[in-house]
């Protein structure tokens, strides 16, 4: 047994009675020093139990901490949460009205496009209605167009009848020779139904030959003619034209020139 706390057990002794022998008091020290370290053992207990129990505070305060920030977070995502779930159903509402939109859009298309076939089809309907109408128009003009004609030949047919008969004039005689696309005219004085009869010869080549009224009028056109017999009746009093030219325009022919040789009577009144 060590001995280290005798003076201090000692010295409490003669504290309280001076002059006792240690052999006496070694006993009561003995006891004095193990109650001492229950006493110590108590107290380190209570320091163990009392830092336990701050380290629960601590970990209870800790933990609330944590709990506390916890559910503030998830109060925060939940306002989260409802903000975007209120965005999706504004935009679930302006999507459906959207749709709603193209929908009658499309509806006012599709009869736009529907009006548009229609007229078209209308409008191809009247333009074949036109060119139909056109069509008889024109067929009704050439019609009358005949008819008119066969009244004039018909009117001056009988005035033809009715007039005193022709009498025929001296025979005319008209030569020349054409090149290059030259071209002469013969002028000649008539009265209406007076007539002229006559015929051309050309030399060697095809000359081109037409008649003329006083309007400018075509009576009759010949084409190309190396010989031809002509004869026609004055419709109006006036100056008729007969023309012949050479329509080659070239020099390769003999001397470049071509020979022609016009012969005609007046019948007069």
């Amino acid at each position: 047994m060590k001995t280290g706390g005798l003076p201090a057990v000692q010295q409490a002794a003669e504290e309280v009675q001076p002059g006792v022998s240690p052999d006496v008091v070694a006993p009561y020290a003995a006891v004095i020093r193990r109650e001492g370290r229950e006493e110590n053992a108590g107290m380190r207990n209570g320091a163990l139990v009392v830092f336990g129990l701050v380290g629960m505070l601590a970990i209870l305060a800790v933990t609330g901490f944590l709990y506390w920030n916890k559910q503030k977070y998830l109060e925060a995502t939940k306002a989260q949460v409802a903000s975007l779930q209120l965005q999706v159903a504004n935009l679930e509402g302006q999507l459906t009205a959207s749709q709603s939109g193209a929908q009658a859009l499309q509806t006012r298309l599709e009869k736009a496009v529907q009006d548009l076939a229609l007229t078209q089809q209308q409008l191809v309907q009247s333009g074949m209605e036109v060119t139909a109408l056109q069509g008889q128009i024109s067929a009704a003009n050439k019609r009358t167009e005949a008819v008119t004609t066969q009244l004039t030949m018909v009117k001056a047919e009988l005035e033809a009848l009715q007039a005193p008969p022709l009498t025929t004039g001296d025979p005319v005689v008209t030569k020349g020779s054409l090149s290059a696309l030259q071209r002469i005219s013969v002028p000649i004085e008539l009265k209406a139904f007076e007539q002229v009869q006559g015929e051309l010869f050309a030399a060697s080549w095809d000359l081109t030959f037409y008649i003329q009224d006083p309007t400018g009028a075509m009576v009759r056109n010949f084409g190309k003619v190396v010989q031809t017999n002509f004869q026609f009746t004055a419709q109006a009093p006036g100056r008729y034209t007969l023309f012949i030219a050479d329509p080659y325009g070239r020099v390769d022919i003999g001397d470049g020139a071509i020979a022609y040789t016009l012969r005609y009577v007046i019948l007069r009144k």
